[in-house]
């Protein structure tokens, strides 16, 4: 096998260990965010609080979407304080045209967005523009060949 066919396996093997990197504990930080909606209803129900006073009271407890948002995960906090986000962003470039590669990617990146620190990383780099234009020559060389 040559090297140039390694490369891309290899890529898409360290996309893959990104994606459950940053992925770990999420699934809990969900689960408590439905437990933690669940029993504020059950609450504001048996003490019939009014919408007001719903929205005063949340506003002194952080869900754990919110806390995750502002204090993210620790290995979506190692990642922001790496240079893999600069690396995550050239290869989406590098494969635009790829939708085997290009679906993990942006797969990866919703991910990290969900800490605000990566989220606004992610915005600098102008990743935004990026991903709507490679999504769109996906979706129209996908239906119109």
């Amino acid at each position: 096998m040559q090297i140039g066919n390694i490369a891309p396996q290899l890529r898409f093997s360290v996309i893959k260990f990104l994606k459950n990197f940053c992925e770990e504990g999420i699934d809990e930080i969900l689960q408590m965010e439905g437990l933690f909606n669940s029993n504020y209803v059950k609450i504001s129900f048996f003490l019939k609080e009014s919408l007001e006073d719903k929205q005063k009271s949340q506003m002194f407890e952080a869900s754990p979407l919110q806390r995750l948002l502002i204090n993210g995960t620790k290995n979506l906090r190692s990642l922001d304080k790496s240079d893999l986000v600069e690396d995550i962003i050239f290869t989406m470039q590098y494969y635009s045209k790829n939708y085997e590669f290009l679906l993990p990617l942006l797969d990866l990146i919703s991910t990290c967005v969900l800490y605000k620190s990566l989220s606004q990383k992610f915005s600098n780099f102008g990743i935004l523009k990026d991903i709507v234009k490679n999504l769109k020559n996906v979706i129209f060389e996908r239906v119109f060949l």
